[in-house]
C-alpha cells in the first residue's frame, strides 16, 4: 500500500508538469498521495507499540526533533507552488537529508 501511495503521487506530481487543465488538482492530489504514504504507516506503528508518539523527554525536546522536518516540507511545497518542476523534490530531499544529519550529528554529541 506504500508503495502503491508513493508509485502514484510522484507520478502525478511528475504528470501534472506536461498537463496544463487543472494542474494545481494532479499536484495537490500527488502531494497528499505522498504524505498518506508516510503518515499511515508511521501512525498505524505508533498505535501498535513499535515506535513511541514521543519525539524526546519534553515538550522543547520533541520541538527540536519534530519543527525541522514541517520547516523543510513546507518550505518543498511553497517552492513547488511557486516555481513547479523538479525543485520539490530537490529541496524536499537536500534539506530532510541536512535536518537528518544534523541530528544525528546533535545526538553522537550527547
Amino acid at each position: 500500500m506504500v508503495g502503491l501511495g508513493f508509485a502514484a503521487g510522484l507520478s502525478l506530481l511528475g504528470v501534472a508538469d506536461s498537463v496544463d487543465a487543472y494542474q494545481w488538482m494532479w499536484r495537490t492530489l500527488g502531494i497528499l498521495l505522498v504524505v498518506a504514504a508516510v503518515a499511515v504507516p508511521l501512525i498505524a506503528a505508533r498505535r501498535s507499540g513499535v515506535m513511541s508518539w514521543a519525539g524526546g523527554t519534553d515538550k522543547a525536546e520533541r520541538w527540536r526533533n519534530t519543527a525541522p522536518v514541517m520547516l523543510v516540507v513546507l518550505v518543498a511545497v511553497l517552492i513547488d507552488l511557486a516555481v513547479g518542476g523538479p525543485w520539490f523534490f530537490i529541496v524536499l530531499g537536500c534539506g530532510l537529508g541536512a535536518t537528518s544529519w544534523a541530528r544525528l550529528a546533535r545526538t553522537r554529541r550527547t
